[in-house]
């Protein structure tokens, strides 16, 4: 599950304009890359969207004209400094130039934050949340901006930077020429590279109070007619108006829906809402009506094109495109979405709690949706969510989509993957796997991962694995129960016990095989459980550097473990092993094996 950080260029503070562009979406933090552009004064308010966490709404706003200015000088920098800090310079200059291209259409007054859904991961207020948020940008923007006056790149040093913006890199030329970041137009939002469309191909002008288009050369498109022309930030079409009546204009400056409406909105997905005579209904991107104007309220929620959120006699309702009926109009208040695909809610009145619907509009309980994550599956939809204790409910609870109750009163998830959670309940530990259900039962005092790469597919070991998941992130737990220990296996909708708890303990060695413990003495098993050597010596320790699968100890002599048996091991080999764990201070192995190790070396 991510957590989500947005940012638009607005027109207004803390209110929602119609041209508003929402242009960054990413998970936890703003982007370092992008940061320049909040860059100069800033003050927090309210949010322009997620209005709906009062009185927990608070988001940041910064000058958008000081941004665009220093997001130029910083990559101006960058491309100075090419030899130092990129990997691929004809890649960032052409990269450079489309982000540029697209950023120079940003026109509003305002750079707005809002990091609500990442407030809300947090019990503390979202007003010192955010200004929290808003002191870790201006240290990153300090950093970048002694940099760029003191044209020295060592003040990119991480340690000058918030922690939380540099995670899972080590230096700043590491985070720069990450691929997924693509040199920061990763992080732009839905962006097309392939489509030209998204970039400054044409401009919407002013004369005499009366807007027109040209082509980005200055040739005329449209001349001066339109009292209003909304721009072409979702798509190719743009909402324009004469005299009050509203439609659609094309970028080669055509009217593609005629002006006959008393409004007309941005196209989300396939279809647009319009008004007529005080209802509102869909149009095609070819003019045909997709739903007649028959409802008094209509509003998009969930992806593009796809539900609505409709009122017809005073009540409010949830339709799909074709005017199915979704959710009854019994409601008082307007269905909105919480992050797309995900959930769905309308607000009780009198009580400030929400009736919360799944993505597939099951209904999941009435509460606020600050107690509510939704768990997301490989193509990041729901299939189960977490709800936390709240004055309506007094236990954590864990449902389906389809709002049945799968797992209650636990008190906390300690790990979310994808495929599985890890829960406990009355301080016992559970795994609840998403299609095999409950797998281990809470019962167990620890489940700790343990990290080994494999030289081969997990499949070669489980035959079971399905197809097409065998290349999947695969998981191995030490399950401990009474101070006994075994291994677990996980990879998608596969798991397996490898070794029942029955060890004192278990630790990877290399690849597929593990040391196991069992009355004092070690032994080695693989994969599926398979005993590699008996269980007779008193220390077994991994092999580093060389072939093999550990190093076994059994009184004064070390023993190389392989596959194929057991030998005496290589004096010379242990003596680069003990050189190299010295300079590490005792990494490998406590200073006590390399006693032993020292004593088997030296003897003739």
């Amino acid at each position: 599950m991510s957590h989500r950080v947005y940012i638009y260029n607005a027109k207004k503070v803390a209110e929602a304009q119609k041209t508003d562009i929402m242009f960054v979406e990413w998970g936890y933090e703003v982007p370092l890359l992008l940061q320049p552009l909040l860059f100069g004064d800033a003050f927090i308010a309210g949010n322009i969207y997620n209005t709906h966490t009062e009185p927990e709404n608070y988001g940041i706003y910064f000058e958008a004209k000081s941004g665009l200015s220093q997001i130029q000088l910083f990559y101006n920098f960058i491309e100075q400094h090419q030899d130092e800090l990129i990997d691929n310079v004809d890649a960032f200059l052409s990269t450079k130039e489309k982000l540029f291209a697209y950023l120079i259409k940003l026109k509003h007054p305002y750079f707005h934050v809002d990091a609500w859904d990442v407030f809300n991961m947090n019990d503390e207020g979202h007003e010192s949340q955010a200004k929290q948020l808003l002191a870790n940008i201006q240290q990153n923007n300090d950093a970048i901006n002694k940099a760029i006056e003191n044209d020295d790149i060592s003040f990119l040093d991480f340690k000058y930077f918030d922690r939380g913006a540099t995670l899972g890199f080590n230096s700043f030329k590491e985070l720069l020429n990450y691929p997924d970041y693509n040199f920061g137009l990763g992080h732009i939002f839905d962006l097309d590279e392939e489509d030209s469309s998204q970039y400054n191909d044409v401009e919407i002008y002013e004369e005499n109070k009366l807007w027109g288009l040209k082509s980005a050369n200055g040739d005329l498109l449209m001349k001066p007619f339109f009292d209003e022309f909304y721009g072409f930030e979702y798509g190719t079409l743009a909402v324009v108006s004469k005299a009050g009546k509203y439609g659609h204009i094309n970028k080669k400056g055509e009217i593609v829906i005629p002006l006959v409406y008393d409004d007309a909105y941005d196209f989300e997905g396939d279809y647009a809402i319009i008004k007529q005579n005080e209802k509102y209904g869909l149009i095609t991107a070819d003019g045909k009506i997709k739903l007649p104007a028959k409802y008094e309220n209509l509003s998009p929620i969930g992806s593009p094109g796809s539900f609505y959120s409709a009122k017809l006699n005073g009540k409010f309702g949830v339709i799909n495109f074709d005017d199915t009926l979704i959710l009854p109009f019994d409601f008082d208040n307007e269905f909105e979405g919480e992050r797309w695909d995900e959930m769905y809610y309308v607000k009780e009145n009198g009580t400030g709690a929400k009736w919360i619907y799944s993505d597939s509009f099951k209904f999941l309980g009435k509460f606020s949706t600050k107690f509510i994550s939704p768990i997301l599956d490989n193509s990041s939809l729901p299939i189960h969510y977490l709800v936390n204790h709240h004055k309506y409910q007094k236990t954590n609870l864990l449902l389906a989509n389809t709002g049945e109750v799968l797992v209650d009163n636990f008190e906390k998830v300690i790990v979310n993957e994808t495929n599985f959670l890890i829960i406990r309940k009355n301080k016992k530990l559970g795994l609840y796997h998403s299609k095999n259900g409950l797998v281990l039962d809470f019962e167990y005092d620890e489940i700790t991962e343990i990290t080994t790469i494999l030289d081969v597919l997990p499949n070669v070991f489980f035959k079971n694995i399905h197809a097409g998941e065998e290349s999947g992130r695969y998981y191995i737990y030490k399950i401990v129960k009474d101070n006994l220990c075994g291994l677990y296996f996980l990879i998608a909708n596969f798991e397996t016990w490898i070794c029942a708890v029955k060890y004192q303990d278990v630790k990877a060695l290399s690849k597929e095989f593990f040391a196991v413990q069992e009355q004092n003495k070690w032994g080695v098993i693989d994969l599926t459980g398979q005993e590699i050597t008996k269980v007779e010596f008193d220390e077994i320790i991994p092999v580093i550097s060389y072939s093999g699968i550990g190093y076994g100890f059994f009184g004064d002599d070390v023993y190389l473990i392989e596959k194929e048996g057991i030998e005496l091991a290589d004096k010379l080999h242990l003596k680069d092993y003990v050189e190299a764990n010295g300079e590490y201070g005792y990494y490998y192995f406590s200073n006590e094996i390399q006693k032993k190790i020292e004593t088997y070396i030296a003897k003739n």
